[in-house]
């Protein structure tokens, strides 16, 4: 079962509260258990996307862009989505991860070069 809007808002804020208060491993958790039971949120996906940067690793980066991706196929036009993601690129190493730093609004082409792949159903 997939969450309807009024369902959404008490799942992200549980989520997001752990995220603010700098427990990452549990803000990742409770996203992650979120987006299982309840089905896609945009704003789930944020919070996954912004705990893992948190743990300043390249493993997390990694996940981090895993997690905005999939939650850019799902909601292509997510402007907090598309913010951090933009944000995340704009943070990566241009000389350890060359594509991800081109995608975002600091690369010559001046603008998040993201397109989406088609949803596997």
């Amino acid at each position: 079962m997939q969450a309807t809007d009024q369902d959404v808002p008490p799942a992200y804020a549980t989520a997001q509260a752990p995220l603010m208060t700098g427990r990452l491993a549990q803000a990742r958790n409770t996203a992650t258990e979120a987006l299982k039971t309840d089905g896609p949120s945009a704003q789930l996906f944020l919070v996954l996307g912004q705990a893992h940067p948190a743990e300043d690793d390249d493993d997390h980066d990694n996940r981090a862009e895993a997690a905005h991706q999939e939650g850019l196929r799902e909601f292509p036009d997510d402007l907090g989505l598309l913010a951090a993601y933009a944000e995340l690129c704009l943070r990566s190493d241009h000389l350890d991860r060359p594509a991800r730093f081109r995608r975002g609004p600091g690369s010559p082409s001046g603008c998040v070069s993201w397109h989406p792949a088609p949803r596997r159903r």
